[in-house]
């Protein structure tokens, strides 16, 4: 596990691919094993997650599939991003979903698998964010 300094802004990368069964990215872990998750299974279903053992309490934040995003066969990235008072989520650099106001329960990132899974993992890393980094200003455009 690596640690995070909530006090900045940063953004947690990892990128893996899920041979078998389900695993992902663990974000603020605490010693009580509090935590979020980030998980992909290998029919390319992703699950956000505040799993809570200490309070026997596990919160399903968002649900959705991405089998055109990600390729069961190949490695993927997942990237959660804090900026100020909004978290994103992106899966090989879409935007997912954001939250506002998540509050991280430790400063411990890592990987999860799953119960008979299997996965492979490239990197985890975790980059400081500078001000200009976060979006400012999101619109949408109706032709």
């Amino acid at each position: 596990m690596l640690p995070i300094n909530q006090d900045q802004d940063y953004e947690i990368e990892a990128k893996l691919k899920v041979s078998k069964g389900s695993g992902g990215l663990v974000i603020g872990m605490n010693d009580r094993y509090d935590h979020f998750r980030v998980e992909i299974d290998d029919k390319s279903k992703i699950l956000f997650i505040k799993d809570t053992p200490s309070r026997q309490k596990i919160e399903k934040l968002y649900k959705g599939s991405f089998r055109n995003e990600v390729d069961p066969d190949d490695f993927f990235t997942i990237t959660y991003r804090k900026a100020g008072d909004i978290s994103y989520l992106f899966i090989n650099e879409i935007l997912v979903k954001q939250f506002l106001n998540l509050v991280l329960e430790g400063d411990k990132a890592g990987f999860s698998v799953g119960i008979s899974s299997e996965i492979v993992v490239d990197y985890l890393k975790i980059r400081y964010l500078k001000p200009h980094d976060s979006p400012l200003h999101t619109e949408v455009i109706r032709l």
